[in-house]
């Protein structure tokens, strides 16, 4: 079959025409004509061999983009403009691909990212008309262009009925609750991180010495859930089985899920967060007591302590972005709370050990956490 020549017209399903023009073994040659389906111009393209000058208009007239077109690629330097003339972005095309680089009305940088042939792709930075970074989208084969670019018709028949460009996105129903409703083009990712200061111990009876290490899935600017395995003993390097007398050790862990509500992004600030944390604690005392009678004699002597917590947190996370690593980023956590819970205890009753430990029923933790970690 030879490549198509000849008169072609496009409709859109209500009839209106939506382009027109000639076609000449296969590329586009000549005047062509595109509307709107209101039947209002869209834009025009005079064309010689598929090479050509493309120009698109808002419905009220005014110009809207203009580019040039080769061999069915966009090709050098396009314009994109707001309805009052004003540059709304630029892109440098080669063989269809372009850096392109938007802005507010008033001149400040606003979104760069990659378009292929006017579409965007891959990872976009949004920012603020402050100069601050709003967002980073992801954006795939089918992403939407800044301004509604050239169509490329590929049909083989004529008069046949065509659909306008409609890019897959997520379309909500109904608007809900900012965190648990879903975004297009959000950026989940992996958190893995620890607490280099985990092993100092705490004041106050903050909490017990332990290196905390956290797993947390994370779609950013709106949602994350965080697990962390805690594990302690002290003194770290002591003979737990053969303590010195009247000495109290201890080793356990705790384990504990968070959930967190996250603000958007903030390149000064991070993105405040706030959330819950339900913790369980598990830990295991041993020492060993003069006995009263008999002071050349030690008994051994143990315990189990258990908890159950519910704490309310608010806290900070913080990024920074690593050139030339993707999407990867060092990130550091800071965060506060406090909670409620109760306690089980199994102690020896009659005797003096332990006698140092907090056996009360019921806990009110104080939260206090740091952490360092990679977003991937």
């Amino acid at each position: 079959m030879g490549k198509t020549s000849g008169n072609w017209k496009y409709y859109y399903e209500n009839g209106q025409v939506s382009s027109e023009g000639v076609l000449k073994d296969g590329k586009k040659e000549g005047d062509w004509k595109l509307w709107y389906e209101s039947g209002k111009f869209l834009g025009e393209g005079s064309y010689s061999g598929g090479n050509g000058i493309y120009k698109e208009y808002y419905e009220n007239g005014k110009l809207k983009l203009t580019g040039q077109m080769q061999d069915g690629e966009h090709a050098g330097e396009w314009m994109y403009y707001y309805d009052d003339g004003t540059i709304e972005g630029t892109c440098e095309y080669n063989n269809g691909v372009g850096n392109y680089t938007g802005y507010y009305q008033s001149g400040q940088l606003r979104m760069q990212g990659k378009l292929i042939n006017g579409k965007k792709t891959g990872a976009w930075n949004m920012y603020r008309e402050d100069g601050t970074r709003a967002a980073i989208l992801r954006f795939y084969s089918d992403g939407e262009a800044p301004n509604a670019g050239v169509t490329e018709l590929q049909d083989t028949s004529h008069n046949k009925v065509d659909k306008p460009y409609n890019p897959a996105v997520l379309k909500l129903t109904k608007k809900g609750n900012r965190f648990y409703s879903r975004q297009v083009n959000e950026q989940h990712g992996i958190i893995l991180s620890f607490n280099p200061l985990g092993a100092i111990p705490l004041p106050f009876g903050l909490g017990k010495q332990g290196v905390p290490f956290s797993v947390e899935y994370r779609i950013r600017e709106r949602l994350a859930y965080e697990f962390t395995y805690t594990f302690f003993r002290s003194p770290v390097f002591a003979n737990h089985e053969n303590p010195d007398p009247n000495t109290t050790l201890y080793e356990g862990f705790n384990i504990s899920l968070r959930q967190k509500l996250c603000f958007p992004e903030n390149d000064r600030a991070g993105s405040l967060y706030y959330g819950q944390e339900i913790r369980y604690t598990e830990v295991f005392y041993n020492t060993l007591v003069q006995d009263p009678l008999l002071p050349q004699v030690t008994l051994p002597y143990t315990g189990l302590e258990k908890k159950y917590e519910l704490s309310f947190l608010l806290g900070m996370r913080f990024y920074k972005e690593l050139s030339g690593k993707g999407n990867t980023a060092f990130t550091a956590d800071l965060f506060t709370g406090l909670g409620a819970g109760i306690r089980k205890t199994n102690f020896p009753g009659k005797q003096v050990a332990f006698n140092e430990l907090n056996r009360s029923k019921f806990t009110f933790p104080i939260r206090l956490g740091f952490t360092v970690g990679m977003f991937f």
